[in-house]
């Protein structure tokens, strides 16, 4: 069994141990259930998979560092070894859920891709995975002599950085709001909730939800929705364009997460790009590295399905 344990919703599918090809796909609302054990048991008796599962792995938002696993943006912990000692699993593995992303990119075909500017990868280089959804994911990719290695990261939680007056306006809004905050975390921006942070501060409906913000903004329907989604856009790029010249990632960045591929027309014709290339002395260094956006349906599932070919 795999499964992607994000912050709203639980994807899970069944492949058979030495392939890629999931079937049984199926997703849940995490809401609907008290916890992980109750939603992996839902799932395994609806398709009567009880008794075939001996190797599970799982990809869950947040950081897997123990045995005790919390996740981030949902009030589920549990126990890895105690969750397989209930099912009475031979093996099974947890990650971080852009880990899972990462092991994905190298399975990914041409026509699961698009690309938004630049041309040239340097292949002995770090990759960078990132994606705004929940919340935002990140991972960095080393290529090694037999393969490659993932590195999951919290960068979602570093410090968000304002490039206009405009958005030191948006984080001075939000700190009014919470006065124990100094600053926000990137995720509080660049995410769905962030998407309706920025939309609120900038005089938007206080009732819309990020979907429907982004509907209407690539509906050209609401000025306020327009201006919060290229914002938005814009600051992920300013993010993005930091974090490659922060690690290297000259290999290129892969964009996951729900939000970039619901959002694909309007993204590709925003401010992303010359923001992310827009860093002074270093314009000519990131003006050749690709951004692409996964297209793939389940991507993570993918990922977990993966890892042990790849291991």
């Amino acid at each position: 069994m795999v499964a992607d344990v994000g912050g709203t919703n639980i994807r899970l599918g069944l492949c058979q141990e030495s392939s890629i090809d999931i079937q049984a796909v199926q997703k849940l609302a995490c809401a609907d259930f008290p916890s992980l054990e109750a939603a992996l048991t839902h799932y395994l008796r609806q398709w009567d998979a009880d008794k075939q599962v001996r190797y599970a792995c799982l990809a869950v938002a947040g950081p897997v560092d123990s045995d005790r696993v919390a996740m981030t943006n949902l009030p589920w912990v549990f126990s890895q070894s105690a969750l397989k000692k209930t099912f009475g699993w031979d093996r099974l593995a947890i990650i971080n859920d852009f880990s899972a992303v990462a092991h994905a990119v190298w399975h990914l075909q041409p026509h699961e891709l698009s690309q938004v500017g630049g041309w040239q990868t340097d292949p002995a280089a770090p990759i960078l995975v990132v994606g705004p959804g929940t919340g935002l994911g990140m991972a960095s990719v080393l290529p090694v002599d037999d393969g490659y290695k993932a590195f999951p990261a919290e960068g979602g939680h570093a410090t968000i950085a304002a490039q206009t007056a405009q958005e030191r306006q948006i984080i001075e809004h939000i700190c009014s709001e919470d006065p124990s905050s100094l600053s926000p975390c990137r995720e509080a921006l660049i995410s769905g909730r962030g998407l309706q942070a920025i939309y609120r501060a900038i005089g938007g409906d206080q009732s819309l939800d990020p979907a429907t913000i982004s509907t209407l903004a690539m509906q050209n329907g609401d000025r306020h929705c327009c201006e919060a989604l290229d914002i938005f856009c814009g600051w992920f790029g300013s993010l993005c364009g930091d974090q490659v010249l922060s690690s290297g990632s000259l290999g290129g960045v892969y964009i996951g997460g729900g939000l970039i591929k619901k959002i694909l027309p309007f993204f590709q014709d925003s401010s992303f790009r010359n923001r992310f290339e827009n860093k002074g002395a270093m314009r000519d260094y990131l003006r050749p590295v690709p951004c692409n956006v996964i297209l793939r349906d389940h991507v993570a599932l993918l990922g977990t399905a993966a890892v042990r070919l790849d291991h």
